[in-house]
């Protein structure tokens, strides 16, 4: 499968029972494929299908992932300069089915 969009992230991955995956600028990655979107670190990967995923919201300096995938933290927040126009290029260059919230 072939990645459409692969950005270097800092990124907090949370539950309800406290951090899960925490990882500052350049060593997370968030990676867009046809079906799925994918948070990692160099220890821990979760991957979210566009279908589990609720909407993304922009927020100041990267963007939050509002979800319900299973086995996956609750809470994801995505940062890096940039992220949400790059994110909504690749969504509407290859008509993904992942959608973009408008800020609140």
């Amino acid at each position: 499968m072939s990645v459409l969009l692969k950005r270097r992230v800092g990124m907090s991955l949370i539950s309800q029972g406290g951090a899960v995956c925490r990882a500052t600028w350049p060593s997370g990655i968030l990676m867009l494929y046809p079906d799925s979107l994918v948070l990692g670190t160099l220890f821990k990967s979760f991957r979210l299908h566009y279908k589990d995923i609720d909407h993304v919201t922009p927020r100041l300096g990267g963007a939050e992932v509002v979800h319900h995938g299973p086995g996956v933290p609750e809470y994801g927040m995505v940062y890096g300069f940039g992220l949400c126009r790059r994110l909504k290029d690749t969504i509407q260059r290859h008509g993904l089915e992942l959608r973009i919230q408008s800020r609140s």
